[in-house]
């Protein structure tokens, strides 16, 4: 039998409370009873409700006796993910982290196992993520080609007009393209929430349900958007640095720091 929050996981309990199958990653074990994520006793969800930790998010998988290895393993993943198929095993793992963060484990880092599972589910939400990216990419595409076709040689009257033409879209094109992916850093956390919680494309890719997410705890999300933003993309970038050599792996850290925020932005977002 599957869990139900996570379809194609095999369930290995029972809520206490509502009887549903459930899977290891995100049950929940209070006082030697187990229950799934949306049952967990308030006491202990309340403290989510209230604070986001923000400074947790930056060091929880340190708890994990074999770190090393799993964040090596994540960074070669990240490093061949050039070629797209990896992606799918990263979101995967991404989705199998949050969930196991959500049901207020994060001790310990989930294992490089089951990994039809996590190519499956990580390419459903790569589809969710590039269905929102598709304006990006079109706008990339465009001032990529209008660069190209006005450096072309034409004669000297006509290469003007085509420059001056050319200048004002691509720069437009530009614009829209660094603005828009502001407004993917976004609404990120909130599409991967949303497809956490229905395991469904469909679902996900609801722009008005993304948006009660936001809506929900402005606050709370804002203040991590804008951490994302100005914190962990210049730190998933510090690898550059490195020779090159520590890119993967900073990467791979910056996603796992992410992760954990988007796990607890969930447990106070609407289901």
């Amino acid at each position: 039998m599957d869990c139900v929050f996570h379809p194609g996981n095999e369930a290995v309990w029972v809520c206490a409370e509502c009887e549903r199958s459930i899977c290891s990653d995100c049950s929940v074990e209070r006082e030697g009873r187990i229950y799934c994520p949306e049952c967990a006793p308030p006491q202990v969800q309340s403290k989510a409700r209230v604070v986001i930790d923000y400074g947790r998010a930056f060091s929880y998988f340190l708890d994990d006796p074999e770190w090393i290895k799993k964040l090596f393993i994540g960074g070669l993943l990240t490093l061949a993910s050039f070629a797209i198929i990896p992606a799918f095993f990263l979101l995967g793992y991404q989705l199998r982290v949050m969930g196991r963060v959500m049901a207020g484990d994060d001790q310990k880092l989930p294992e490089w196992d089951r990994m039809k599972e996590m190519f499956i589910s990580g390419g459903r939400l790569f589809l969710v993520l590039l269905c929102y990216a598709l304006p990006g990419i079109a706008m990339l595409a465009g001032f990529i080609a209008i660069g190209l076709t006005a450096g072309q040689g034409t004669p000297p009257a006509a290469f003007t007009g085509l420059q001056e033409g050319a200048l004002a879209l691509f720069c437009f094109l530009f614009v829209s393209f660094v603005l828009y992916l502001v407004f993917l850093q976004l609404v990120a956390p909130a599409l991967i929430i949303r497809f956490q919680y229905t395991n469904s494309f469909r679902e996900a890719i609801k722009f008005g349900k993304v948006v009660e997410i936001i809506k929900a705890n402005p606050g709370p999300y804002l203040t991590t958007f804008l951490l994302m933003l100005f914190v962990i993309v210049p730190l998933s970038l510090f690898g550059l640095i490195a020779c090159g050599i520590g890119v993967f792996l900073s990467l791979f850290y910056a996603l796992l720091v992410d992760t954990h925020l988007y796990a607890q932005l969930a447990r106070i977002s609407p289901r």
